[in-house]
């Protein structure tokens, strides 16, 4: 029952229980400034939509589109499969507010707002846009807010319930992983998440508003979405990689959500790659794929590109390059948990080796490259490190390389290319599997290496580039000494100095 005063104040009913009532002064009406906010509202989203796309465009604009492009699917069942699971969570939320609200079609595009503000601009700002648009738009007489902080409670419940079981299953794969099972992250993030869910319960009747009948029918909507969700997953990538079957690809797809989902647990990446590894075998395709990790370090400043890169296997890596700032090196090494095996260099300039000495001393481990040609570059450190004002120190690597050579990190295993020219002694690195090639000061992405240097070679430098690097395949990407990351497909289209129609 309501009734008004002559004062204005009001009895308004309880979100939940129509027939229970409160004074308009524990009530806030948030009418006012709804009606107020309307017109900014108006032409904030598509602002911030302009905003998005350019970016977007931005980032786009200086990545090789062919390339790209040559990558998308073709198949329209892909896109279909695609969209289904983009949309699976808009779509289990309005199945959900369907039944609490009876929102209107409409609110599917509300919600879908909702995942791209959540994604893009700022985590769970989409749910005050959804807010907004619930009190102006859905058939709601009270405030949606504590419907609202309920379904998103209950997914972050049922997300820890499905985390917990899966990691009651995967647990004997942790503890069997180098550098992984001993680690108290995987425990902490236990903790947390039976920390949050026994206070989640233990405080339920005051922390949820809505019936038990329908709490238990989102929590149903949430574990169905998670299960269609991993299903849809495996079949995009089954159709990507047919060589894998789907049941491989939905237990690879369960182990990847379990890892996302551990709080504490750093470098998910390299985890889930070493997990695969584990459990199905380092032959896999798969594996093969994922079992080459790397990192850029910029270092002196000449911001020299030193490699970071290892095996997700073992955890066993090398430094490609390190020139200088040995402490940043360190700290990087540890911050992935990768033990360095070995130095590898691919030619004797003070930017790129000058240190590589020090810091094998340092680890005790072995240097590798480049070809014995750079001697008297590697000679010579001391006195180009007063030079560049970076310091320099020679060094007798524990192995000259030669073209045709290979080297090996962990269970990975890198081809040597003699590639001369920028100096006479430059090697390249290749990894097949990974279609990766770190290639020092050969080409850059626009450009290529300096030949002015003492016992440089121009044209030995273009065959090189052309008659080494190019047969690697236009796909393969490559790390330059200096600079962004391209691939050969893109160079020999846009390359001032080495493209197809440049040299004919």
């Amino acid at each position: 029952m309501t009734g008004q005063t002559s004062a204005g104040s009001a009895f308004l009913p309880h979100p939940l229980y129509p027939e229970a009532g409160a004074p308009l002064a524990t009530v806030i009406n948030p009418q006012p400034l709804i009606r107020s906010g309307r017109n900014w509202t108006l032409w904030a989203g598509p602002i911030v939509s302009v905003l998005i796309l350019a970016v977007a465009v931005h980032q786009f604009s200086g990545l090789d589109r062919h390339s790209l492009w040559a990558l998308m699917p073709t198949s329209p069942f892909f896109w279909l499969i695609f969209l289904a699971y983009y949309t699976a969570g808009p779509v289990s939320e309005w199945v959900i507010f369907r039944r609490l609200w009876t929102i209107p079609a409409s609110g599917f595009d509300a919600l879908l707002r909702k995942l791209v503000s959540n994604e893009i601009l700022l985590g769970y700002l989409g749910e005050v846009y959804f807010y907004a648009w619930a009190r102006r738009s859905a058939a709601i007489k009270a405030a949606p807010f504590g419907a609202l902080k309920d379904v998103t409670i209950l997914s972050a419940l049922v997300g820890n319930v499905v985390t917990l079981a899966m990691l009651a299953i995967a647990m004997p794969l942790f503890e069997a992983l180098p550098n992984v099972g001993r680690h108290w992250e995987v425990g902490g993030s236990i903790l947390f998440m039976l920390g949050t869910s026994l206070i989640a319960m233990v405080l339920r009747n005051k922390l949820f508003a809505l019936p038990r009948i329908d709490l238990w029918f989102v929590a149903a909507i949430h574990l169905l979405r998670i299960i269609a969700t991993t299903v849809l997953a495996a079949t995009m990538w089954h159709m990507l990689l047919p060589s894998v079957d789907v049941s491989t690809w939905i237990m690879l797809g369960t182990l990847r959500q379990l890892i996302s989902r551990l709080p504490m647990l750093p470098n998910k990446d390299v985890v889930f790659a070493a997990m695969a590894a584990f459990l199905i075998g380092q032959d896999s395709e798969i594996v093969s794929a994922m079992a080459l990790m790397a990192t850029l370090i910029p270092v002196t400043p000449l911001q020299q590109n030193c490699t970071l890169f290892w095996c997700t296997a073992t955890m066993r890596g090398a430094f490609v390059d390190p020139g200088g700032d040995l402490p940043v090196l360190k700290r990087a090494a540890a911050q992935h948990g990768v033990t360095i095996e070995k130095l590898l260099v691919t030619h004797g300039h003070i930017d790129h080796c000058g240190q590589a000495g020090v810091l094998a001393r340092d680890l005790g481990v072995p240097i590798e490259g480049p070809h014995e040609e750079d001697r008297f570059w590697i000679d010579r450190l001391a006195e180009d490190g007063k030079r560049w004002n970076v310091p320099g120190e020679s060094f007798e690597p524990d192995r000259w390389l030669l073209d045709g050579d290979q080297v090996t990190v962990g269970n990975l295993t890198l081809d040597v290319l003699h590639c001369p020219g920028h100096t006479p002694g430059h090697v390249v690195f290749h990894h097949a599997p990974s279609q990766l090639a770190i290639v020092g000061d050969v080409l850059f992405k626009g450009s290529i290496g300096r030949t002015d240097f003492p016992r440089g070679n121009h044209q030995d430098l273009i065959d090189a580039i052309t008659g080494k690097l190019w047969p690697l395949g236009g796909q393969t990407a490559f790390v330059p000494g200096h600079g962004e990351m391209s691939n050969f497909a893109y160079e020999r289209r846009t390359n001032p100095y080495v493209a197809d129609s440049v040299l004919g």
